[in-house]
């Protein structure tokens, strides 16, 4: 059934339409899909960000307190403090509001309370939560410096990986797939699925959240292992505030699900962005070759034999076509949905395809809580956004000699 709205009534997919409203709102069993085909921002209503930092944190040297960091993978926002965590040191550095260095938590080691891998920071009320997928534990830390808590999740079967950490503490997990080349189609795409469920606690069973994709496969059927494709995505859990969860998948569509978590079985709202999957250029692969072809040639000693069957590996690789619609998204506390669009066809790079090149672009498009595109911000160059406040983003900035400054950036709201 469409619901009707200030946005538009019509059916965007209904055959033989020669023009689409800006948004669609419909309703479909229950599950709320709202499409944007058009942005809602003018040029007197569109946020934008200052062009200065409030706040940039940092040293060349190292040497002001809570900054040799080694490489900071994740920033946010926890109880009024900037936590930044190190994932080459396992530490968590702790500043006020103002930029104050106020201690260093957690360190890299066997310890119950050190770290042996930490990608993502999770806020958890006055706490930070780092999933270490070595240890295979959660360790919540206090940002007041109190004794942490762990969450113990090796030697459970199956054995799960942890997705996200809520702010009222509760988990998304699910297994780990596990799929040989012999159970799997020969196929240049195979998307992998894995079903999840909301738990409190290691072992729990906790509500369940359907299965959905994860990522991709490809598989030659030559004798090799399925292999992950390049450029291809993951899913994404992120939280939104402590009654519902966003999921993101941007292989197939411009698409993020909300699921709330008293009931997770289904979604409570779609939203989607109007979208055309572009193809990867025809360009790539020639490059590729060309570019391995000169690694052969540098190589000294490489016998013809050798060359061939380094060849025969290399032909399997896949590049993930048609290009995904975004890369990773945010939430920001009041509802709003920060996604990452991604680099388009002309775009496109060897290096960022091989990952040693951002493979995103500095635009993120913002939609509402409602699920309503309002438009986008472009990011200053060399700024990599973290996390999403009601007012304000923290990103890394990275200058010209390698060295990352954390900075607040206030994002301006015309009256």
């Amino acid at each position: 059934m469409l619901l009707a709205s200030a946005w538009g009534c019509s059916d965007p997919d209904s055959p033989g339409r020669e023009a689409v409203d800006a948004v669609v709102q419909r309703d479909s069993a229950g599950v709320r899909i709202v499409v944007s085909h058009d942005s809602a921002w003018t040029a007197a209503t569109r946020w934008r960000l200052a062009e200065e930092p409030a706040l940039r944190l940092g040293s060349a040297d190292g040497a002001a307190p809570g900054t040799g960091w080694g490489f900071v993978s994740d920033v946010t926002w926890v109880d009024g403090h900037i936590v930044i965590g190190d994932s080459q040191s396992r530490t968590i550095e702790v500043f006020d509001a103002e930029g104050g260095f106020v201690r260093s938590l957690a360190g890299s080691g066997d310890g119950p309370h050190e770290l042996r891998a930490m990608e993502h920071l999770h806020p958890v009320a006055d706490s930070v939560a780092v999933w270490d997928a070595r240890q295979r534990k959660v360790v919540v830390y206090p940002i007041d410096g109190g004794t942490p808590s762990v969450r113990p999740f090796a030697g459970l079967e199956p054995a799960v990986l942890v997705d996200a950490v809520l702010p009222d503490g509760r988990m998304v997990v699910g297994p780990i797939p596990a799929y040989g080349p012999d159970e799997l189609p020969i196929s240049d795409r195979i998307t992998v699925g894995r079903a999840y469920r909301v738990a409190r606690e290691p072992g729990h069973d906790g509500a369940a959240i359907p299965e959905l994709p994860y990522y991709m496969v490809s598989n030659s059927g030559e004798g090799l292992s399925a292999s992950p494709l390049l450029y291809a995505p993951l899913a994404g859990f992120e939280p939104g505030g402590t009654s519902h969860v966003w999921y993101g998948w941007p292989a197939d569509a411009y698409e993020l699900k909300r699921f709330p978590l008293d009931k997770p079985d289904a979604p409570d709202l779609i939203v989607r962005r109007g979208w055309s999957a572009s193809a990867l250029p025809e360009r790539i692969p020639v490059e590729m070759d060309a570019y391995f072809d000169s690694a052969f040639a540098a190589t000294p000693g490489l016998t013809p034999e050798q060359v061939a069957e380094r060849r025969r590996a290399l032909d399997a690789i896949v590049v993930a076509d048609p290009i995904p619609a975004y890369w990773e998204f945010e939430v920001s506390p009041d509802g709003y949905v920060w996604a990452n669009d991604l680099r388009g066809p002309d775009e496109l790079t060897l290096e960022s395809v091989f990952g040693t090149e951002m493979i995103a672009t500095l635009r993120w498009s913002v939609l509402d809580p409602d699920g309503r595109w309002l438009g986008t911000i472009e990011m200053p160059e060399g700024f990599l956004l973290h996390h999403v406040g009601e007012d304000f983003v923290l990103g890394v900035r990275t200058d010209a000699l390698g060295v990352q400054y954390v900075e607040r950036l206030d994002i301006v709201r015309p009256d």
